[in-house]
């Protein structure tokens, strides 16, 4: 399972913005700054000077442990707007499935870097890929910290993450249980023998 890979970990320096006077001269414009991508130098948009950053990596960091133990298997991830918003979908892993118990959502990750959108981090049953589906991906989820002086700390204080990984390993540890409390009579280990017999075939023919 590799890591989160998809979302670009550039840093998003600011720089002043100037304007020129009537006289053709640089001004400066007070308290405000340009969002600057450090990989390619592409201007993302202009934000005051009370903003505080969320980087890529912090975004990341919230779901990289999950992933790296193979909890959590990512989805979706990327960018729109030439990186000025970002996304990160995931879902369990289907090894914490039981009898076809199906885990609905994706933990979602969003982050927008211009200005325009806040942290937003819980679970959606929307795939984002475009700024529509970001915006209803974005409607679903209930944490949500607008760029304001102290949004890093609040983001790693966010319980959504453990929350959505907690729920599914208690559905996943009753399915475990109830399905070992469960009589395997003659009549139950020959279906499944059958069953199973019935895949394995299948997959030969898939093979060959």
């Amino acid at each position: 399972y590799p890591l989160v890979t998809g979302v670009q970990t550039c840093a998003l320096p600011i720089c002043p913005v100037w304007t020129a006077d009537a006289l053709g001269q640089p001004v400066q414009i007070d308290d405000k700054y340009a969002v600057v991508r450090s990989d390619n130098d592409n201007v993302l948009g202009i934000v005051g000077g009370n903003y505080e950053f969320v980087q890529n990596s912090v975004l990341k960091g919230l779901i990289q442990n999950m992933v790296d133990e193979q909890v959590l298997v990512v989805e979706n991830q990327g960018t729109l707007n030439r990186g000025g918003r970002v996304f990160i979908q995931a879902r369990i892993n289907k090894e914490y499935q039981v009898l076809g118990e199906d885990y609905k959502g994706y933990i979602t990750l969003l982050n927008g870097h211009v200005g325009t959108s806040s942290v937003a981090i819980g679970t959606s049953n929307t795939r984002v890929v475009c700024g529509n589906t970001f915006q209803m991906a974005m409607a679903d989820l209930g944490e949500k910290f607008r760029h304001h002086a102290g949004v890093n700390a609040r983001v790693l204080e966010s319980q959504a993450v453990l929350n959505f990984v907690d729920n599914a390993m208690h559905v996943y540890a009753s399915k475990v249980q109830a399905l070992a409390d469960t009589r395997c009579t003659a009549g139950r280990f020959d279906t499944a023998l059958r069953s199973e017999e019935h895949t394995s075939e299948l997959q030969s023919r898939v093979d060959i």
